[in-house]
């Protein structure tokens, strides 16, 4: 018996160290992280503009990778700081922000963040994507003109996530904006839509076609 409760207590104490041990690495890993972040926007130039409400790290990343393919690197730069700042776990900032380094030539500088962006992903690439933000529905379909909903806006990569109502018959005042979904571990989501109410719209437009609708998934995928 009291070999068994030593055995026992032994390995709860073995657990305890473990957990203890890795709780530990994770607030060392923290505290680098936010060391680095510091470390870069003391370093920042640029400036990146947005207003109040998009605060959020997807608005940053959004308007970063935008300022990116405009070839303004200093203020995309300014972006995917401020997208760490309001998200230090977001591995696509980290890949972001390294790339920008990539392309001005500090190669050691690149790695030391791809490094990060791998460690938060758990492997090179991001296998799925975990959260989407969906915007939407818009009508399409048999009885509809079908095109890109945001086309006037200069589409989708010009649009910042998270902002915004658009016209769409789905939508409450004609008006819908959008939606976050997340996907489980193998990377399904499952779109659903419960402010619209289909059953009224298939009974007042006489049609199954009215279930047919588009809309823009906007996702995260490093490479």
């Amino acid at each position: 018996f009291f070999r068994l409760m030593s055995v026992v207590w032994y390995a709860l104490g073995l657990l305890l160290v473990t957990l203890v041990g890795r709780v530990s690495s994770l607030k060392g890993k923290a505290k680098v992280r936010k060391l680095l972040i510091d470390a870069e926007a003391q370093a920042v130039e640029g400036e990146c503009r947005l207003p109040n409400e998009q605060n959020e790290a997807h608005h940053w990343l959004t308007e970063g990778s935008r300022l990116h393919k405009a070839g303004e690197l200093t203020d995309a730069k300014a972006c995917f700081v401020s997208a760490l700042q309001a998200n230090p776990k977001s591995e696509v900032a980290w890949a972001h922000l390294g790339a920008l380094y990539q392309k001005s030539g500090d190669e050691s500088r690149a790695q030391t963040l791809f490094a990060e962006a791998k460690g938060l992903a758990g492997h090179v690439c991001t296998r799925h994507v975990h959260v989407w933000h969906f915007l939407g529905p818009f009508p399409i379909g048999k009885m509809e003109q079908d095109g890109d909903p945001v086309a006037a806006r200069g589409g989708i990569q010009n649009v910042p996530v998270g902002v915004g109502s658009y016209h769409s018959e789905y939508g409450r005042n004609g008006r819908v904006g959008w939606t976050t979904f997340k996907g489980d571990h193998k990377g399904s989501v499952n779109f659903q839509f419960p402010q619209v109410n289909w059953n009224e719209l298939v009974q007042s437009l006489g049609g199954m076609a009215v279930l047919e609708f588009q809309g823009w998934a906007v996702g995260d995928w490093m490479v």
